[in-house]
């Protein structure tokens, strides 16, 4: 009743079932445990164009569009991080904005302190933000927080710690 549904002899269907997979299909499945290994040793994070990079390294010559596929048929997707949301408008509001320490001529340690914070993805899928202060004359580290959620009390930390490091009595030249 299937082979007639579908228009297939039934001598054909029969030929189709003991011919096997073809040399292609047995060919994508060694390259996919190659694929699957690669894969899970980044922990999802490499899509097609890293894996076939890898493959290359591995002297596994295969193009990157066959690797796509084989990972589409398989279901391996490489996951994607996004910790930024777009805000419009922020790229002329910053870029109006006068640099101040642009000009200035750096003689001695403590004169200027720059800070940043970073975000770092832990393998739980949490996030840790770092707040870091440097020394721009000697570019080391003076201090840095790390903590679970990003507020006004991580930067204060990694200053007041700064200060503390440094030893900056109350009314000496702080670089702030």
């Amino acid at each position: 009743m299937m082979c007639r549904l579908y228009g297939v002899t039934r001598d054909g269907y029969n030929s189709w079932r003991r011919r096997g997979a073809s040399a292609r299909e047995q060919e994508d499945s060694e390259l996919f445990e190659h694929i699957r290994s690669i894969f899970d040793r980044h922990d999802g994070c490499y899509g097609s164009p890293k894996i076939t990079q890898e493959l290359k390294k591995r002297d596994i010559h295969v193009g990157q569009k066959r690797v796509a596929r084989i990972m589409r048929n398989h279901g391996l997707r490489a996951v994607k991080s996004r910790i930024y949301t777009a805000r419009p408008g922020t790229y002329k509001h910053v870029y109006g904005i006068k640099c101040k320490i642009e000009g200035i001529k750096l003689t001695r340690p403590n004169q200027l302190w720059v800070g940043d914070v970073t975000y770092i993805k832990l393998r739980d899928g949490s996030w840790q933000y770092l707040s870091v202060v440097m020394d721009r004359f000697s570019r080391k580290i003076v201090s840095w927080s790390l903590s679970g959620r990003r507020d006004v009390s991580l930067t204060l930390s990694s200053i007041d710690r700064a200060v503390r490091n440094r030893r900056a009595s109350p009314g000496s030249d702080l670089p702030f």
